[in-house]
């Protein structure tokens, strides 16, 4: 499900450069391009591409040589032809805004990033949530990486078509969200637990609740879901990376 911002955020070439994310890479590029919730504030093309992707005539582009692309590209020749300078993600819509549009919909899936450190599981998470059609995705303010260049390229380019809102208190968000119909499930390795197939058939508005990547959930968050699942696997294996367990969650969801 996507949801479109108003149209006054819709035009690229805003010139109020302050700060910027260096985005390289064909499918990177392209899918900041096609990301209303981007400003380009500038695109740099090799001079010499064939087949070149397409984008919107007031976005400002310069062509430039290879060589050039190679010293301005952090892992050189990783740029594939393409560098953008882009904003940060605009988030014109509220958790109540969300809320508001998941009140009129059957039923709505929502991953919730409590303190995830790695962009690469940050960017794996996300290009999860892409494939398995998650409406919505939670991250906190503090303790998370940007989305930026290593997460959009981590996650495939498929981080720039999830809707993603940032919050700075998850415990609220997740009263919030109980008390609009969710059923709030959180990821815990040494709990006992019901099969997680069963929980998602009772429950058509689902949140599920994924910690950090080596303590986990925050006690206080814990103790505001609903309910604790693990994932089970084999009796001699340690743990699942955080991204794995959570895009089984996804499928699971997704299955539905």
């Amino acid at each position: 499900m996507q949801f479109n911002l108003p149209k006054t955020f819709m035009q690229k070439n805003n010139k109020k450069q302050k700060n910027f994310h260096v985005i390289y890479g064909r499918h990177a590029v392209k899918a900041v391009l096609d990301n209303q919730r981007r400003l380009i504030y500038k695109l740099f093309i090799d001079e010499n591409i064939d087949n070149a992707i397409e984008f919107d005539k007031n976005i400002d582009v310069e062509y430039i040589s290879k060589d050039r692309l190679f010293r301005m590209c952090k892992d050189g020749d990783k740029h594939q032809g393409y560098i953008a300078h882009v904003s940060d993600l605009i988030e014109d819509l509220k958790l109540n805004d969300y809320i508001d549009i998941f009140k009129k919909e059957e039923k709505a899936s929502i991953v919730i990033l409590d303190q995830i450190n790695d962009p690469h599981n940050l960017g794996a998470i996300l290009r999860s949530a892409r494939c398995f059609d998650i409406d919505l995705v939670i991250i906190t303010a503090y303790n998370m990486p940007q989305i930026n260049s290593s997460v959009i390229r981590s996650s495939a380019g498929m981080s720039e078509y999830v809707n993603i809102l940032t919050v700075t208190n998850i415990n609220q968000t997740i009263a919030q969200l109980k008390d609009s119909g969710f059923y709030t499930i959180g990821m815990e390795c040494n709990t006992k637990s019901r099969n997680i197939s069963d929980i998602v058939k009772e429950n058509q508005k689902l949140a599920f609740v994924m910690g950090s990547e080596g303590s986990g959930m925050r006690p206080s968050i814990k103790e505001s879901c609903n309910e604790l699942v693990q994932i089970k696997i084999h009796k001699d294996a340690d743990s699942l990376n955080v991204s794995n367990a959570a895009a089984i969650m996804m499928y699971e969801l997704f299955k539905k």
